[in-house]
């Protein structure tokens, strides 16, 4: 079995998001949120009672690519979160920019 060694960083995170018109872009993103929550409390893998598997979310940023009348619009948000419990505050402004 192999197993990611204590203190491996991956990221920054970067969610690209697929908008089409008429999306439920804000529950999607409260259950986009939730699940990074779950994986960061429970781990990922067999050994997370051993001390392996352990995760946290850091620098995460979002993009979408927006379908709306036919045209492809890509959008870039400006600002990136610490982590989980920053962005879970901040989800209001991360679901207006969605809707936008």
């Amino acid at each position: 079995m192999e197993r990611v060694p204590a203190g491996t960083e991956f990221g920054p995170l970067e969610i690209a998001l697929f908008v089409y018109e008429g999306d439920a872009v804000a529950s999607g993103l409260d259950w986009l949120v939730d699940g990074l929550e779950l994986v960061e409390a429970d781990g990922l893998g067999s050994s997370v009672a051993r001390g392996s598997g352990r995760v946290e979310f850091r620098d995460i940023a979002f993009r979408a690519l927006v379908m709306s009348g036919g045209q492809l619009e890509r959008r870039q948000l400006g600002a990136s979160y610490p982590g989980t419990t920053q962005l879970r505050e901040q989800l209001d402004q991360v679901k207006s920019w969605a809707r936008s």
